[in-house]
């Protein structure tokens, strides 16, 4: 049912909301715009930002009321008890349940393909996590025309019908910008934003800065360091993990500078000539709509990009920068001696063209249009099949089965070592009472031995010294009077019988 009465929505993201002394990244922006673009259409937002993030000092009034803690996500919904519930990270709504409200995701940029360029090795685990966070929702949320054809596929992984796909194209976005900006004379080219390690465009800096040295003039600022501290996911750490390509292979021509907060890097950037947003090609920057690029824009800056990114055709058309094409460092070259010989007139007319398409395309009152129209009308819109339901359910069953074998094959390999350690031991005890056996039969027998030495002779001994001749002897002296006795017996008893015998015949 459409309604023109404002929602409440929860964001929950997994970077805390920019502060105005901390240098904010892509993800904290996205978070805040997509919430101050749905507040400005009568909309009720609250943030849950990770409770590790809540900055103190905050500017945002109760901002850590209802901090998460990734595993507690629906104890916050249950408290806030909204009407739809917006995910800025699609990681995060694979730890939530399944949620009976409606469920929004922000698919902007592709983490599965970050995860890979920060060297997590673990495309398929991303992967099967991503289909199952769609399976979950009713409505995404795509940063361009390219994202959308790249998240449908995914989509029809999760078990959708094609009709049934809601993908809403929101570019990143910042505020409107109400004046004509304040230019200054400048020679100085500008690059702003952390060196994540899907980054890799010092090569194109030092040809720009080559191109400097020839012509004389020129100067090349950056705004970076080295990825931050954005995880809130057990073992992950992106600030100790694979570094980008860019403060590797710096010359001597980049001056660096550490990032800034927005509000003054807004500034700094309206003071320089043009900014340089040029990368080796691969797929995470063809997916991108980067945020850095957005800031360029708003800031009044003409923009030097790279032909394979997805804004490149739009600065180009609407006379707000150049493309270069990937590795086309003569292109690149003849682009610079332009834009150092524009006279402040041409410059002028340049950076208006830039502001200008920030206020059309990138400006939040401009793009929330396709996710306030589905908070209006908010319904459930989820796959009953999803085919990453089976499968995580099945991975998750063979790792559960892998765990219980390897459990046990812990418990085999200790009781086989209390079996070894043990026939071990019983191994020293035999051999102990074998040895101590043979120790006593040797003892006994070297006893015996002194016994007889040692042994007094008395009667038959003193006459006879053999011990088996004494034995015989005694047999025999013995055994005569029995013999004897026997004798006589059985004479006795035959006499007898004859007797009889002649006796009985008479």
């Amino acid at each position: 049912m459409t309604t023109n009465e404002g929602q409440t929505i929860l964001i929950v993201s997994s970077q805390g909301l920019p502060e105005p002394a901390i240098p904010a990244t892509g993800g904290s922006l996205r978070a805040y715009a997509l919430g101050q673009a749905l507040g400005g259409c009568g909309h009720r937002v609250v943030h849950s930002v990770p409770l590790s993030c809540v900055a103190t000092p905050s500017v945002y009034d109760d901002i850590s009321e209802y901090a998460h803690q990734v595993t507690d996500i629906e104890q916050i919904v249950a408290r806030v008890e909204p009407d739809i519930v917006l995910f800025c990270n699609w990681g995060l709504a694979v730890e939530a349940l399944e949620l009976e409200v409606p469920t929004v995701i922000d698919m902007n940029g592709s983490l599965v393909l970050e995860n890979y360029y920060r060297g997590r090795n673990r495309l398929s685990q991303d992967g099967m996590a991503k289909i199952e966070a769609i399976s979950k929702s009713d409505f995404l949320i795509a940063g361009s025309n390219r994202q959308k054809e790249y998240l449908t596929a995914w989509c029809l992984m999760a078990g959708l019908k094609p009709e049934q796909i809601r993908i809403g194209v929101i570019p990143f976005s910042l505020a409107p910008v109400s004046d004509a900006g304040h230019y200054q004379s400048s020679e100085t080219f500008v690059m702003a934003g952390y060196d994540w390690p899907w980054l890799d465009g010092g090569a194109y800096l030092e040809a720009i800065g080559q191109e400097f040295s020839s012509l004389g003039k020129g100067e090349l600022l950056a705004y970076t360091s080295h990825s931050p501290f954005v995880d809130i996911f057990e073992n992950e750490d992106s600030s100790t993990e694979a570094d980008g390509n860019l403060l590797t292979q710096l010359g001597s021509s980049l001056t660096i500078k550490e990032p800034v907060p927005f509000q003054e890097l807004e500034t700094a950037l309206e003071g320089c000539r043009v900014a340089v947003d040029l990368w080796q090609r691969n797929p995470e920057r063809d997916l991108a709509v980067p945020s850095r690029t957005v800031m360029y824009l708003r800031a009044g800056l003409p923009v030097i990009t790279s032909a394979h990114g997805s804004l490149a055709d739009m600065i180009v058309q609407a006379g707000a920068g150049w493309k270069v094409e990937a590795g086309d460092y003569n292109q690149l070259g003849e682009i610079v001696r332009t834009v150092l010989e524009l006279d402040k007139h041409r410059l002028k007319e340049i950076r208006d063209h830039a502001r200008a398409l920030f206020s059309r395309s990138f400006s939040w009152d401009q793009t929330i249009g396709p996710l306030d129209e589905f908070c209006r009308n908010p319904h459930l819109n989820r796959s009953s099949a999803s085919l990453s339901s089976r499968l995580l359910y099945y991975q998750q069953l063979s790792g559960s089965l892998n765990n219980h074998v390897v459990d046990r094959d812990h418990k085999l390999a200790h009781l086989r070592g209390e079996l070894e350690e043990n026939a071990h031991q019983l191994g020293v005890t035999r051999n102990a009472l074998e040895q101590s056996n043979r120790e006593r039969t040797f003892y006994q027998n070297e006893r015996d031995w002194m016994g007889r030495i040692l042994k007094k002779p008395k009667g038959f001994d003193l006459f006879f010294k053999s011990g088996l001749l004494r034995h015989r002897l005694h047999r025999l002296i013995i055994g005569l009077p029995v013999l004897t006795y026997l004798t006589i017996l059985t004479l006795s008893g035959h006499c007898l019988h004859i007797l009889w015998t002649k006796v009985g015949r008479r």
